[in-house]
């Protein structure tokens, strides 16, 4: 984080585990879940990760359908800076050790 904000203006992460957004250290974290676009059961902001170059037709004739479906449900990265948003809560650290414990779990095991 220290790179980021000493050589540049990003302030807002598209990459981490949490139920909502939170600020930490000058930076708003924002959750990602996933590598395709899908219907959110929580409320929250929340990003997914598309990958292109992994992509096929389907995944994008899919991901082109959701963003066309749910256009008025999107908002700006610029959008976010006025949105109150709250520290780190206990709940997105247990959520953090969770995910991590099963994804290392899983490596184990494959």
């Amino acid at each position: 984080m220290t790179a980021l904000r000493e050589e540049s203006d990003i302030r807002i992460i598209s990459d981490t585990i949490a139920l909502k957004p939170y600020r930490n250290k000058g930076f708003i974290f924002i959750p990602q879940f996933g590598g395709q676009c899908r219907d959110m059961k929580l409320n929250g902001i929340f990003t997914f990760c598309l990958h292109p170059n992994t992509m096929s037709d389907g995944d994008f004739a899919r991901a082109e359908l959701f963003l066309s479906q749910n256009q008025s449900r999107f908002i700006t990265f610029d959008a976010i800076e006025h949105i109150p948003v709250r520290p780190k809560t206990f709940i997105d650290h247990l959520l953090h050790l969770i995910y991590f414990f099963f994804r290392k779990l899983k490596g184990l095991i494959e």
